[in-house]
């Protein structure tokens, strides 16, 4: 019996000891990590100042195999333009002192504002760091500018590949505007700076936006859509087209002028060109109308930016060449109006109406009246002379809003003339605008 107390001792106080080593094994390798941890915090932050970063953390809390820091705001120090704001950020240091760490951010926030090459020189110089892994959960960025405002991209993923960014967001709004899984590229080719939106990537895009800096009076920013098909060039807008436009294909630019000085106005233009383009239900109307059709008109933003208006809006067709005004509103009840007219003389539609019912009515028109020595013949008046009869006019009104009492219309007019009956129509063409929050 007393052999067998003695081994029963002799375990406890081996079981004890052992215990007391276990816990000086974990002190030991407890008090290793919090020095690694903050030797590793230290070595972080170096390599933050080394790369010209700003950093301010609003609180930090400090683990044995982690730090995890809260509210942290980080710029650059040569791009004032730049911030980020993540939330939060736990931070890992290898315990062996290798300088590797491992970055875990819940959110990211990136406020951009500025000009787009300084913004693209001062992200492109943003290089991963060797030895350090950096992941991210929720990314968004902010971008404002005095043309467009405020542009939001969420939820977004970026790579490099080929010299350029590669953008793919799940949402981007502008004002009311929203566009859900957007993909595009941004490069720089010589002094530009390239975006470019669609199924292809830089200059192949579909659709391109281009912006060329300032060289000390005004920077220009220009929007071109390569010709393709209507329908799927308003789907990238945001814009919804009926089926009218299937035929339809379109090719244009729209272009502003950003001067330095910002007590200048804003200027801009946009030119358009479609083919195919719907007309309306008139008889022959390929011969009186064409079936090309091209838009030109000045731009002159609102200072807040909630209207455009078009100056000197140009709607040329193979005949008639219209001019008149229109109107583009934005916010929570966008819309977009034009009205637009020109006028031909009977002798100008004689010569280049083709072989059609209207020519061969301006033709016998002509043919009746009395000749009068002049270019046109022309009817004779109440008081015994002669004059030119009046010319032919053509009237474009447009009109499409998303407020449910808006017009949403395109009608036509063709005030009698020359031997022409009066022509007019109404017709409705589907068109919704972008959609709102």
């Amino acid at each position: 019996m007393p052999g067998v107390v003695v081994g029963s001792r002799t375990r406890s106080r081996l079981l004890l000891w052992s215990l007391v080593g276990l816990i000086a094994l974990a002190t030991t390798i407890t008090g290793l990590s919090y020095v690694s941890q903050r030797r590793g915090m230290e070595d972080l932050r170096q390599q933050f100042a080394r790369r010209g970063f700003i950093v301010d953390v609003g609180a930090v809390q400090r683990g044995p195999f982690g730090t995890t820091l809260r509210h942290v705001k980080v710029g650059l120090k040569e791009s004032p333009g730049v911030t980020a704001t993540m939330d939060p950020a736990d931070v890992k240091a290898a315990i062996d002192g290798t300088g590797a760490h491992q970055v875990t951010i819940g959110g990211i926030h990136l406020v951009l504002t500025g000009e787009p090459d300084a913004l693209f020189r001062s992200l492109w110089a943003v290089t991963p760091w060797e030895g350090t892994t950096a992941t991210w959960r929720q990314l968004s960025i902010e971008y404002s500018h005095r043309l467009f405002g405020t542009l939001v991209l969420e939820d977004v993923h970026i790579e490099r590949a080929d010299g350029r960014f590669v953008v793919r967001a799940g949402r981007v709004r502008l004002a009311t505007a929203l566009w859900r899984d957007v993909a595009f590229t941004i490069g720089k080719r010589n002094a530009m700076i390239e975006v470019g939106l669609g199924d292809a990537a830089g200059p192949t895009a579909p659709i391109q936006l281009g912006y060329f800096p300032s060289t000390g009076v005004a920077a220009q920013w220009t929007l071109t859509a390569a010709h393709q098909p209507a329908r799927l060039f308003a789907d990238r807008l945001g814009w919804q087209l009926g089926s009218a436009f299937d035929q339809t294909r379109v090719v244009g630019s729209l272009t502003f002028i950003v001067p330095d000085d910002k007590a200048r106005p804003l200027r801009g233009k946009v030119q358009m060109v479609l083919d195919r383009w719907p007309r309306p239900p008139f008889t022959e109307p390929d011969a009186l109308l064409g079936s090309t059709a091209s838009f030109f008109a000045g731009i002159v933003p609102s200072d807040d930016r909630s209207r455009w208006d078009l100056n000197y809006a140009q709607v040329t067709l193979s005949l008639f060449s219209m001019m008149g005004a229109g109107r583009i509103q934005f916010g929570p009840k966008p819309s977009i109006t034009l009205d637009t007219k020109g006028e031909l003389t009977c002798a100008q539609l004689r010569a280049h109406l083709p072989g059609s019912t209207y020519l061969n009515q301006v033709k016998q028109f002509m043919e009746q009246a009395p000749a009068s020595g002049r270019a046109a013949a022309s009817p004779r008046t109440p008081h015994g002379g002669d004059r030119l009869p009046d010319p032919v006019r053509l009237r474009l009104q447009f009109a499409v809003g998303r407020s449910e009492n808006s017009d949403r219309h395109v009608a036509w007019r063709l005030d009698p003339g020359c031997g022409l009956l009066a022509l007019s129509t109404g017709s409705f063409v589907a068109l919704d605008l972008p959609a709102t929050r």
